[in-house]
């Protein structure tokens, strides 16, 4: 998806820091129109928590600015900002020397060389720029009293993309493990203030933060102590002097299984709710296997228009739960035979807001439910239940809005007749750029018609 037109797309928000004016100048000329919006800077400024402000989506730099502000700038950008993934890139002449170790600890994502080619630049911002929006940006707390210690296992961090927050004993990373909810707690075992026994107990007793994985770091290795460990519930106890990258493997490995048991919870709860809602259509002749026509016609547009797979298996679940609001819709009115008062389709016009209420504790769906909340808004901002218009839709919700209408009009209701699939796709064009965005409305008959 390397369009670069401004339409249905978010701003994309891009730092540039260059004190050269013809690189500026060139950046200018090549995202002039489009939905990237370049911010110029010609020197770092001393004050580095500026650049925190605007939450930027990718930092490009010149290589003279790598120095130890740029560094730090880098650094900073990888371990203070916690939103989100921010990709960083440095420019510079092919023939510059720049120490790649320190840059990869600083966590600089790749490398743009002189004379700029541009479509270089677009191949790697718009991949780098499409990688932050799938990366998990995992954050790893480390609790050490040694700044040693701290700054190796840092940067062997930041090398491979993870967000490090650091504490300087037990007392302090429990403070930032209650505010920042961090994916694994890295801990020493022998610190001031709170050692890290202490910090492992309270974290535990903590309901909020029960089960967040926590690797001890010791000197010791009686199997008493590690024993002691594993009965506060340690994830691993590693002993020291270890290697940093053996680090990185446990830490790959706990999030992976993590992850697959978050997955296996998500598709059980995902079952539940499928039965639930063909439970629920079922009792409506008219509706029955809606939600599997939609979810279907959702995932061959998306995977036609060329949406990456996990793009495409975020559009499949909102897809299945697009309706599941309808719960709370009235039978009387859900199931009324003949046209709806104007009162009765206020009522069923929250059927998105309630979805997203029922959907929001689920924590792992978190990015689907934007989805089926605007899954009713209309291209021209006519529609329910924000009137957004244009690219504050998310992508997701106008491709289930287009599934959603065809499945409409191809059934018959009790208050109509079912329409041919040539009569549908000639409501879907008559209906682009308006209920419609127009080029998802223009490709989907596309796709269609080509299935025939």
């Amino acid at each position: 998806m390397n369009d670069l037109t401004g339409k249905n797309y978010k701003t994309i928000k891009i730092l540039l820091i260059d004190n050269e004016k013809s690189v500026h100048d060139l950046f200018d000329e090549i995202f002039v129109d489009t939905y990237y919006e370049i911010s110029h800077v010609y020197q770092i400024d001393d004050n580095l928590s500026l650049y925190n402000e605007q939450n930027y989506d990718l930092l490009l730099i010149g290589s003279e600015q790598i120095d130890v502000k740029g560094y730090e700038l880098c650094r900073m950008i990888k371990t203070k900002i916690r939103n989100h993934y921010i990709p960083i890139v440095i420019i510079s002449n092919a023939n510059e020397e720049i120490d790649i170790n320190t840059a990869l600890y600083t966590g600089i994502d790749d490398y743009l060389l002189k004379p700029l080619d541009p479509i270089v630049i677009i191949d790697t911002i718009t991949e780098l720029i499409s990688k932050s929006k799938k990366y998990v940006y995992y954050k790893i707390l480390i609790v050490d009293d040694s700044k040693v210690m701290r700054e190796t296992i840092s940067r062997e961090l930041l090398k491979n993309n993870y967000n490090v927050l650091i504490a300087n004993n037990g007392f302090e990373g429990y403070n930032l493990a209650l505010t920042e909810h961090p994916d694994i707690i890295i801990t020493d075992v022998i610190m001031p203030v709170m050692d890290g026994y202490e910090l492992c107990k309270k974290i535990n007793e903590t309901p909020i933060m029960r089960g967040i994985p926590i690797i001890m770091m010791s000197s010791q290795n009686k199997l008493s102590d590690i024993k002691k460990g594993e009965k506060l519930g340690i994830t691993h106890y590693i002993v020291k002097p270890f290697d940093t990258e053996k680090l990185v493997l446990i830490i790959s490995r706990i999030l992976l299984e993590k992850n697959n048991l978050l997955l296996k919870e998500q598709e059980d709860l995902l079952s539940s709710i499928r039965a639930l809602i063909n439970a629920l259509e079922a009792r409506d002749n008219y509706t029955k296997g809606h939600s599997q026509r939609v979810t279907d016609y959702s995932v061959r547009f998306a995977q036609y228009i060329g949406f990456s797979k996990f793009e495409v298996a975020e559009i499949e679940m909102a897809s299945v739960l697009h309706d599941i609001g309808k719960i709370g819709i009235r039978d009387d009115i859900l199931f009324k035979e003949g046209k709806l008062t104007s009162e009765e389709y206020q009522i069923i016009q929250k059927h998105p807001v309630i979805g997203a209420e029922i959907l929001k504790p689920i924590k792992s769906i978190t990015n689907i439910i934007p989805l089926i909340y605007h899954h009713h808004e209309r291209y021209d901002g006519k529609g329910y239940p924000d009137k957004l218009a244009g690219s504050d839709i998310p992508k997701g919700a106008l491709i289930i809005a287009i599934a959603d209408t065809y499945d409409a009009i191809r059934t018959e209701r009790s208050y109509k007749k079912a329409n041919s699939k040539e009569r549908a796709l000639n409501i879907i064009q008559e209906n682009s750029g308006t209920q419609f965005f127009s080029e998802y409305a223009e490709k989907f008959i596309d796709m269609m018609k080509s299935e025939e």
